[in-house]
């Protein structure tokens, strides 16, 4: 209400409704928790905004020519399952509900190469060899031969240095060729194979 007094005391009043102008600003991009599973990487937007005339929407381009996607609302999880290994320019940003732009947040991801690795042993098949695969020490994956002698592993492994030792009672294996009775082989993965490659060692046996 607007009250207006006089000289000569006379006091009139007015009422108006006023809606204030509330200014909007650009919401603020973020990101948390940056995960890569084989050929699948992930974050959660942790972007801010002021949320006038609504909630913000979250874009990103993942850099592998898919184009720009929306991820959701602020807060969601990004997902993108790469089809291939390498390394991704990605972009993120933010767009509230007035068209207003957030910076961008650029950032490389980079989907390291993965391999199955597979122990075959020539000749009559050798069943229920214990296979290991160790890196530093570690074992990172083992299993037994089957009834056709071989052992595939069940998960990937990062391109590296591994060990993979097979051994039975009262059986010695040879898989490094021109090194009798070697029980272990020394096996590197190539950094620049395409996925999916599997790494195959075939190992002889006496008897």
């Amino acid at each position: 209400m607007l009250t207006i007094t006089t000289n000569a005391s006379t006091t009139a009043s007015v009422t108006k409704s006023v809606t204030p102008n509330i200014l909007n600003a650009a919401p603020v991009v973020g990101k948390t928790g940056l995960t890569f599973n084989n050929l699948q990487v992930s974050f959660t937007d942790a972007s801010t905004d002021d949320n006038v005339g609504g909630p913000a929407t979250v874009y990103v381009n993942w850099g592998d020519g898919s184009g720009v996607a929306v991820c959701g609302a602020m807060g969601s999880v990004c997902t993108r399952t790469y089809a291939a290994t390498g390394t991704y320019n990605v972009s993120h940003y933010v767009v509230d509900a007035q068209g207003l732009y957030s910076a961008y947040d650029n950032f490389q991801v980079t989907v390291p190469a993965k391999f199955y690795v597979t122990v075959n042993t020539t000749g009559t098949p050798v069943v229920s060899a214990l296979v290991q695969i160790k890196q530093s020490g570690a074992i990172k994956a083992q299993g037994n031969t089957n009834a056709s002698g071989s052992w595939t592993s069940l998960i990937q492994l990062p391109a590296g240095n591994y060990t993979v030792s097979i051994s039975k009672v009262g059986v010695t294996f040879d898989c490094d060729a021109g090194v009798a009775g070697n029980q272990n082989t020394n096996y590197a993965h190539p950094l620049l194979n395409p996925l999916n490659t599997s790494a195959t060692i075939s190992c002889s046996h006496t008897p």
